[in-house]
């Protein structure tokens, strides 16, 4: 497996299935999804323009990506080309998490803070969709 220009940061198995994912740096920004069996790949999502920083997984083909820019993207693995852009964020995403049964996502960022997005019920639709950020006190990035 060998498309990126870079090293890979992330490599994960999506959820129930029998492909992995692997994202590149900030020279080569894309995610692919590979057929482990084959070797081959299967998707590109190339909307990042930075390194990705942050991956979690709504479901068997529901994925969640951030960067250092801090975009951040709800996409179908099985429709790259269709993501839903969350905006608001500034500055690096550090990390980030999805409750599935609630479509929420949670990123938490290099200031202390912690973001929260609530993804629409109809995730997966061909348009990009804008949804505002709720912002949660400094303090609770710090709970464990």
């Amino acid at each position: 497996l060998t498309q990126h220009k870079n090293f890979v940061g992330h490599l994960e198995f999506l959820k129930a299935s029998d492909e992995l994912l692997t994202s590149g740096g900030r020279i080569d920004p894309r995610l692919i999804i590979w057929k482990h069996d084959t070797c081959k790949i299967k998707a590109i999502f190339d909307q990042h323009q930075d390194a990705v920083s942050a991956i979690d997984y709504i479901n068997e083909t529901g994925i969640v990506s951030g960067d250092e820019s801090g975009e951040l993207y709800a996409w179908d693995s099985r429709f790259p080309d269709k993501p839903i852009k969350l905006t608001g964020h500034k500055g690096v995403i550090m990390d980030l998490t999805v409750c599935a049964p609630e479509k929420i996502v949670a990123l938490s960022d290099e200031q202390g803070r912690v973001n929260i997005w609530q993804l629409p019920a109809s995730f997966g639709g061909s348009s990009v969709a804008t949804y505002a950020q709720q912002d949660l006190p400094a303090a609770l990035a710090a709970v464990p």
